[in-house]
């Protein structure tokens, strides 16, 4: 029984390190009132596989979410409590949680325990002032030491990511973007451009039309360098109407004019 109730506390123990917390990196985008929305309840998890884990990264985005930041690492498995203790410490109100097993490691637990010897003595001896009459003993004599008795136990270890979320704030033109790769170069022609990896719902981007794999080629005539120069241009038009995008698709090149939505901060303005 004390084997088992030292067994149970060293893992307990280690349960308390919570690795979700101790791998965490931030994306770069911190969570403010000014562009990502409170948090409206309960912190939800969902669970994946990792070859799914890029996958619903993109559906996330797609619904509105902004990826503030991730936590990777090899070890025995998390549970929904750290990653919630995260997720409120960093803001976020979304995890995605994806998950492979790599292996089986066997190891030992050292219990050492008291080992106490107790020896009885007992004889006789003949007292030679007492008319060679024999005299009784008894005694016991106790060693004090310790051993150690070693515990096998299995650990089942897991490449393990959680990428957390935060309600992205609605407003702006609604595109993600990365630079072009060497082919799509040679596709449009041109070192410069952006392609497009996700349109969020509902945007501005979204209801005009553009979609996910078109080429962004330039805004209001200024021909998009690579996707930071994008991002710097859509910056300056948030609010603005009819703003010519021109973008490449499917060997066309075509030219739309998008109104982008302003920021809504109205839930920030104090109440009369």
């Amino acid at each position: 029984m004390r084997a088992l109730l030292s067994m149970f506390l060293l893992l307990a123990l280690s349960a308390c390190v919570n690795n979700f917390d101790k791998y965490y990196s931030a994306n770069g985008t911190t969570p403010t009132p000014y562009n990502t929305l409170p948090p409206s309840g309960e912190i939800k998890i969902i669970s994946v596989s990792q070859k799914k884990g890029k996958e619903t990264l993109y559906k996330m985005l797609e619904n509105g979410y902004s990826y503030i930041g991730n936590s990777s690492f090899n070890g025995e498995l998390g549970d929904d409590s750290q990653l919630k203790a995260v997720a409120k410490k960093v803001g976020a109100e979304l995890v995605v949680y994806a998950t492979a097993m790599t292996d089986k490691e066997s190891k030992t637990f050292a219990l050492s325990t008291p080992d106490t010897q107790t020896t009885y003595h007992s004889g006789s001896f003949n007292d030679y002032s007492s008319g060679y009459s024999p005299t009784y003993y008894s005694g016991t004599s106790t060693t004090y030491s310790s051993k150690t008795t070693y515990i096998p136990y299995t650990v089942t270890n897991y490449d393990q990511e959680a990428m957390f979320f935060a309600k992205k704030r609605p407003g702006g033109l609604g595109l993600y973007v990365r630079d072009l790769t060497k082919e799509q170069r040679k596709q449009v022609n041109s070192n410069m451009g952006a392609f497009v990896t996700v349109v969020v719902k509902d945007s501005s981007a979204f209801r005009a039309n553009i979609m996910q794999d078109d080429i962004l080629l330039g805004i209001r005539d200024v021909p998009i360098k690579d996707a930071q120069h994008y991002v710097e241009l859509a910056r300056k038009e948030i609010g603005q109407k009819k703003v010519p995008i021109t973008f490449w698709r499917d060997g066309e090149i075509y030219t739309l004019y998008v109104d982008i939505d302003d920021y809504d901060f109205s839930d920030l303005k104090p109440q009369s």
